[in-house]
Protein backbone atom coordinates (compact mmCIF):
# COMPACT_ATOMS: atom_id res chain seq x y z
CA UNK A 1 0.00 0.00 0.00
CA UNK A 2 1.79 3.00 -0.96
CA UNK A 3 1.89 6.65 0.94
CA UNK A 4 0.25 7.76 -1.85
CA UNK A 5 -3.26 6.00 -1.11
CA UNK A 6 -3.81 7.75 2.17
CA UNK A 7 -2.87 11.07 1.00
CA UNK A 8 -5.32 11.25 -2.00
CA UNK A 9 -8.31 9.65 0.72
CA UNK A 10 -7.84 12.83 3.01
CA UNK A 11 -7.31 15.35 -0.11
CA UNK A 12 -10.35 14.00 -1.97
CA UNK A 13 -12.61 14.22 1.80
CA UNK A 14 -13.09 10.12 1.43
CA UNK A 15 -11.79 9.94 5.07
CA UNK A 16 -15.16 7.94 6.08
CA UNK A 17 -13.17 6.16 8.82
CA UNK A 18 -12.75 9.08 11.07
CA UNK A 19 -14.77 8.80 13.94
CA UNK A 20 -16.66 12.21 15.36
CA UNK A 21 -16.91 11.14 18.85
CA UNK A 22 -13.76 9.52 21.54
CA UNK A 23 -14.06 6.10 20.88
CA UNK A 24 -16.40 4.62 23.49
CA UNK A 25 -13.91 1.75 24.59
CA UNK A 26 -11.08 4.19 24.87
CA UNK A 27 -13.03 5.98 27.91
CA UNK A 28 -13.93 2.81 29.11
CA UNK A 29 -10.88 0.54 29.18
CA UNK A 30 -7.63 2.80 29.14
CA UNK A 31 -5.43 2.35 31.86
CA UNK A 32 -4.98 4.63 34.21
CA UNK A 33 -1.48 6.33 33.89
CA UNK A 34 0.63 8.83 35.80
CA UNK A 35 0.84 11.97 34.95
CA UNK A 36 3.26 13.41 32.22
CA UNK A 37 3.24 10.07 31.09
CA UNK A 38 3.87 10.15 27.17
CA UNK A 39 1.98 8.21 24.52
CA UNK A 40 2.13 7.41 21.12
CA UNK A 41 -0.31 7.13 18.36
CA UNK A 42 0.64 5.97 14.67
CA UNK A 43 -1.55 6.85 11.87
CA UNK A 44 -3.61 9.34 14.06
CA UNK A 45 -5.68 11.17 11.56
CA UNK A 46 -7.69 13.78 12.97
CA UNK A 47 -8.97 11.33 15.59
CA UNK A 48 -10.45 13.41 18.54
CA UNK A 49 -8.98 10.41 20.63
CA UNK A 50 -5.85 12.57 20.94
CA UNK A 51 -7.72 14.98 22.82
CA UNK A 52 -9.17 12.86 25.21
CA UNK A 53 -5.97 11.23 26.37
CA UNK A 54 -4.52 14.66 26.54
CA UNK A 55 -7.20 15.88 29.00
CA UNK A 56 -5.99 12.51 31.04
CA UNK A 57 -2.89 14.55 32.06
CA UNK A 58 -0.91 12.90 29.14
CA UNK A 59 1.54 14.03 26.41
CA UNK A 60 0.48 12.67 23.45
CA UNK A 61 2.72 12.52 20.01
CA UNK A 62 0.44 11.44 17.00
CA UNK A 63 2.45 10.50 13.60
CA UNK A 64 0.22 11.12 10.54
CA UNK A 65 1.10 10.38 7.13
CA UNK A 66 -1.33 13.12 5.77
CA UNK A 67 -0.34 16.68 6.21
CA UNK A 68 -3.98 17.45 5.39
CA UNK A 69 -4.65 15.58 8.16
CA UNK A 70 -3.31 17.17 10.71
CA UNK A 71 -4.52 20.72 9.16
CA UNK A 72 -7.74 19.63 9.46
CA UNK A 73 -7.09 18.23 13.10
CA UNK A 74 -6.26 21.53 14.46
CA UNK A 75 -8.64 23.67 12.43
CA UNK A 76 -11.96 21.87 13.43
CA UNK A 77 -10.83 22.08 17.12
CA UNK A 78 -9.60 25.52 16.86
CA UNK A 79 -5.88 25.18 18.08
CA UNK A 80 -3.46 27.13 17.62
CA UNK A 81 -0.18 25.97 16.43
CA UNK A 82 3.28 25.99 15.56
CA UNK A 83 5.38 24.43 12.82
CA UNK A 84 8.97 22.70 12.44
CA UNK A 85 10.95 20.81 10.13
CA UNK A 86 13.29 18.71 11.77
CA UNK A 87 15.30 17.01 9.09
CA UNK A 88 12.33 16.73 6.89
CA UNK A 89 9.24 15.87 9.26
CA UNK A 90 7.55 18.28 9.80
CA UNK A 91 5.89 18.91 13.37
CA UNK A 92 2.64 20.63 14.89
CA UNK A 93 3.49 22.19 18.29
CA UNK A 94 -0.02 22.91 19.64
CA UNK A 95 -0.31 26.15 21.81
CA UNK A 96 -0.94 25.60 25.27
CA UNK A 97 -1.86 22.12 24.75
CA UNK A 98 0.68 18.61 25.29
CA UNK A 99 0.19 17.25 22.08
CA UNK A 100 2.42 17.12 19.28
CA UNK A 101 1.82 16.04 15.45
CA UNK A 102 4.14 14.60 13.20
CA UNK A 103 3.69 14.69 9.57
CA UNK A 104 5.76 11.01 8.69
CA UNK A 105 5.56 7.44 7.48
CA UNK A 106 5.38 6.23 10.36
CA UNK A 107 8.28 3.63 9.17
CA UNK A 108 10.03 6.45 8.44
CA UNK A 109 9.51 7.84 11.97
CA UNK A 110 10.12 4.86 13.84
CA UNK A 111 13.86 4.49 11.58
CA UNK A 112 14.89 8.09 12.47
CA UNK A 113 13.38 8.33 15.92
CA UNK A 114 16.42 9.64 17.88
CA UNK A 115 16.24 7.33 21.48
CA UNK A 116 12.59 8.68 22.51
CA UNK A 117 10.91 6.10 24.46
CA UNK A 118 7.34 6.19 24.87
CA UNK A 119 5.70 5.06 28.32
CA UNK A 120 2.28 3.86 26.24
CA UNK A 121 1.09 2.87 22.74
CA UNK A 122 -2.71 3.87 21.41
CA UNK A 123 -3.61 2.46 18.09
CA UNK A 124 -7.55 2.63 17.36
CA UNK A 125 -6.94 2.25 13.21
CA UNK A 126 -3.45 1.96 12.14
CA UNK A 127 -2.91 -1.99 12.55
CA UNK A 128 -6.50 -2.78 10.85
CA UNK A 129 -5.02 -0.35 7.89
CA UNK A 130 -2.39 -2.17 7.41
CA UNK A 131 -2.46 -5.02 4.82
CA UNK A 132 -0.92 -8.42 5.76
CA UNK A 133 2.69 -7.87 4.19
CA UNK A 134 3.08 -4.14 6.48
CA UNK A 135 1.81 -5.50 10.16
CA UNK A 136 4.58 -7.31 11.39
CA UNK A 137 7.18 -4.93 10.03
CA UNK A 138 4.50 -2.26 11.77
CA UNK A 139 4.71 -3.65 15.26
CA UNK A 140 8.46 -3.79 15.13
CA UNK A 141 8.43 -0.61 14.82
CA UNK A 142 5.80 0.57 17.42
CA UNK A 143 8.37 -2.12 19.86
CA UNK A 144 11.22 0.40 19.23
CA UNK A 145 9.43 3.56 19.41
CA UNK A 146 8.15 1.59 23.24
CA UNK A 147 9.67 1.86 26.59
CA UNK A 148 10.46 -1.88 28.13
CA UNK A 149 7.25 -2.75 29.75
CA UNK A 150 4.47 -0.21 27.88
CA UNK A 151 1.02 0.53 28.77
CA UNK A 152 -1.74 1.42 26.19
CA UNK A 153 -4.50 0.10 24.09
CA UNK A 154 -5.40 -1.59 20.95
CA UNK A 155 -8.37 -2.03 18.88
CA UNK A 156 -8.73 -4.22 15.98
CA UNK A 157 -11.41 -6.11 13.93
CA UNK A 158 -11.99 -8.97 12.12
CA UNK A 159 -14.88 -10.68 10.09
CA UNK A 160 -15.24 -11.54 6.79
CA UNK A 161 -12.24 -10.46 4.37
CA UNK A 162 -13.12 -11.97 1.50
CA UNK A 163 -16.66 -10.71 1.42
CA UNK A 164 -15.32 -6.94 1.65
CA UNK A 165 -12.05 -4.94 0.68
CA UNK A 166 -9.67 -3.42 3.10
CA UNK A 167 -9.02 -0.93 4.43
CA UNK A 168 -10.06 -1.82 7.17
CA UNK A 169 -8.61 -4.81 7.15
CA UNK A 170 -9.62 -7.74 9.26
CA UNK A 171 -7.06 -8.96 11.44
CA UNK A 172 -7.74 -11.98 13.12
CA UNK A 173 -7.57 -12.74 17.30
CA UNK A 174 -4.73 -15.36 16.81
CA UNK A 175 -2.62 -13.04 14.22
CA UNK A 176 -2.84 -10.34 16.92
CA UNK A 177 -1.76 -12.73 19.75
CA UNK A 178 1.37 -13.84 17.50
CA UNK A 179 2.32 -10.41 16.37
CA UNK A 180 2.31 -8.99 20.02
CA UNK A 181 3.84 -12.11 21.12
CA UNK A 182 2.32 -12.05 24.93
CA UNK A 183 2.59 -8.44 25.32
CA UNK A 184 -1.44 -7.34 25.46
CA UNK A 185 -4.64 -9.01 26.62
CA UNK A 186 -8.10 -9.05 25.02
CA UNK A 187 -10.53 -7.33 27.42
CA UNK A 188 -13.61 -7.06 25.42
CA UNK A 189 -15.24 -7.81 21.95
CA UNK A 190 -18.61 -6.60 20.36
CA UNK A 191 -20.04 -6.34 17.21
CA UNK A 192 -19.90 -3.26 15.79
CA UNK A 193 -21.14 -3.42 12.30
CA UNK A 194 -24.23 -0.87 12.28
CA UNK A 195 -20.92 1.74 12.71
CA UNK A 196 -19.62 0.69 9.10
CA UNK A 197 -22.36 0.66 6.51
CA UNK A 198 -20.21 -0.53 3.80
CA UNK A 199 -19.71 -3.82 5.61
CA UNK A 200 -23.49 -4.37 5.73
CA UNK A 201 -23.77 -3.39 2.18
CA UNK A 202 -20.87 -5.95 1.15
CA UNK A 203 -23.00 -8.87 2.86
CA UNK A 204 -20.90 -9.04 6.10
CA UNK A 205 -23.18 -10.25 9.06
CA UNK A 206 -21.06 -9.84 12.03
CA UNK A 207 -17.78 -7.13 12.51
CA UNK A 208 -16.40 -7.85 15.54
CA UNK A 209 -14.35 -5.13 17.17
CA UNK A 210 -11.94 -6.60 20.06
CA UNK A 211 -10.56 -3.92 22.52
CA UNK A 212 -6.74 -5.44 24.15
CA UNK A 213 -4.67 -3.87 26.93
CA UNK A 214 -0.71 -4.26 27.52
CA UNK A 215 -0.06 -6.79 30.11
Amino acid sequence: MRPSFWIDLWREGRSGFHQSIVQPSLEKFWPALAPGSSVLVPLCGKSLDMLWLEQQGLEVTGVELADQAVKEFCQENGLAFSVSNDEGQMIYHLRNRNIRLIVDDFFNFAEACKGECFDSLYDRAALVALPNEMRKPYVAACQKLLCEKPEGMLITLEYEQELMQGPPFSVPVTEVQRLWSGQISCVDSSDVLDDLPKAREAGISRLEEYSWLFV
